[in-house]
């Protein structure tokens, strides 16, 4: 059996996208270390995760003294060994980082146009 790189997860959301022959973006995950492949979502997971985004965007922009942003599939480190991209996560604006802030300037964007 082939040793395994473990990666830090400062080195682990510093890596690029990756996509499979379709262009649709292969998701993944630091856990311990390691980097492991998720399997695609189904429709019905990506309706029910994009509801319930739709929901809490609506709650915070009804309570923005929270401070709070609502945001899809974001890199969080967890520890110095893991990272996870939870399918809806709820930051405080201030705490966001830049990769984070573009995120949120490009889902502001698009609800805009909506």
């Amino acid at each position: 059996m082939a040793a395994t790189t473990l990666l830090t997860s400062d080195q682990f959301l510093a890596l690029p996208e990756e996509f499979d022959q379709h262009g649709n973006r292969i998701k993944d995950e630091l856990i311990g270390g390691e980097v492991v492949k998720t399997p695609p979502a189904s429709l019905l997971h990506d309706l029910i995760k994009n509801r319930i985004n739709e929901l809490l965007i609506e709650y915070l922009h009804a309570n923005p003294q929270l401070g709070l942003k609502s945001l899809v599939e974001i890199g969080a480190q967890v520890s110095l060994a893991d990272a996870f991209i939870p399918d809806v996560s709820v930051v405080k604006r201030s705490g966001l980082s830049d990769t984070a802030k573009q995120v949120e300037r490009k889902v502001d964007a698009f609800f805009e146009l909506t």
